[in-house]
This record gives structure tokens, C-alpha cells and sequence, in this order.
């Protein structure tokens, strides 16, 4: 069984407006199809974004934010930072603020 995950936004149990799911089709500019895997989250631009798990974080460019887990690494696209590269957060950790636009967390 798959385990369950708290949001990446306060409050952490209640559920969260989702304007994407994981699985939705995807067509991309030039045409491509793919498959969305992740989630994206509707919430105000300069919300904090905490992490849904303890791990080490790598980031991954000026706005995508990944905590590696053991077994399971999970990314935050279109945050703003406010962690280092390299170090541990904690469950709840804040990792950075949604940038101007969309939320997405990839799981």
C-alpha cells in the first residue's frame, strides 16, 4: 500500500484546491503528448511550501526544490527557495515560498 503524505501548505491535513492531477494527458507546445506526474496546487504566489517528508534537499534551479527520501525523491517546481543546497529538512521543514504563477509538486 502506498503511503499517505500531508499537504505541502498549511494547514498539512486539510485538502487543497488540485488544478492538475497526476495522470492528466499533457499536450506540449510543439505538439507532444505526455502524461502530468504530479500534482499542482492552487494557492497565492508567496505562500510557504513545507516539506511532505524528511530529507535532503538538492535544488534542481532557480525555482524547483527537491527532497531526497529514501526510496522516493520529491520535487517542488515554481518555489522560490529558501533552503540551501545540501542540507537535511525536517518533516514540516520549510523549503520556500510559490513563485508568481503555478504551484507543482511532483511526487
Amino acid at each position: 500500500m502506498e503511503p499517505s503524505y500531508p499537504w505541502p501548505i498549511a494547514p498539512f491535513d486539510e485538502q487543497h484546491p488540485v488544478r492538475g492531477f497526476f495522470g492528466d494527458p499533457r499536450i506540449g507546445d510543439g505538439g507532444g503528448k505526455s502524461f502530468h506526474t504530479g500534482i499542482d496546487i492552487s494557492a497565492p504566489d508567496g505562500t510557504p511550501v513545507y516539506a511532505v517528508a524528511p530529507g535532503r534537499v538538492s535544488l534542481g534551479g532557480p525555482q524547483n526544490v527537491v527532497v531526497a527520501t529514501p526510496g522516493r525523491n520529491f520535487g517542488y517546481w515554481h518555489v522560490v527557495p529558501a533552503v540551501k543546497n545540501g542540507v537535511h529538512v525536517p518533516l514540516h521543514g520549510l523549503l520556500g515560498h510559490i513563485a508568481a504563477g503555478c504551484f507543482h509538486m511532483k511526487r
